[in-house]
């Protein structure tokens, strides 16, 4: 895939240490521990808006949510979130955010992102 010719939504580190503190997140590697950067694709940033999940909320979901293989060796990552308001006029106590990811040594890319309301 070119990417020149895609769009990314990056969560900088800056960012990702301000939602996800290393410790908080269960690593306790010490100093000079860094987490891998995560990167949304374009698409993955539209089913974000389209499906009511934030970036991150992605980001903690694939941080600390549940992990099972998906198709063509990616990963889905699934995290339930106190939601307790309406959505599209329908009032729901919990959102989960699913997403679908590709880990690689250096980063980890979104692919999709579902969200379900219960």
């Amino acid at each position: 895939m070119n990417a020149d010719r895609e769009s990314w939504l990056r969560i900088d580190a800056d960012e990702r240490n301000r939602i996800h503190s290393p410790r908080r997140m269960g690593y306790n590697g010490g100093v000079g521990t860094r987490m891998k950067p995560i990167r949304l694709t374009s698409h993955a940033c539209l089913q974000c808006a389209e499906r009511g999940a934030t970036k991150e909320e992605v980001a903690r979901t694939v941080r600390e949510g549940a992990r099972e293989p998906a198709k063509l060796g990616r990963t889905l990552c699934r995290f339930n979130f106190a939601f307790n308001r309406t959505w599209q006029g329908n009032w729901y106590a919990v959102k989960q955010v699913a997403a679908v990811i590709k880990e690689s040594a250096a980063e980890i890319v979104v692919i999709t992102v579902y969200t379900f309301y219960f």
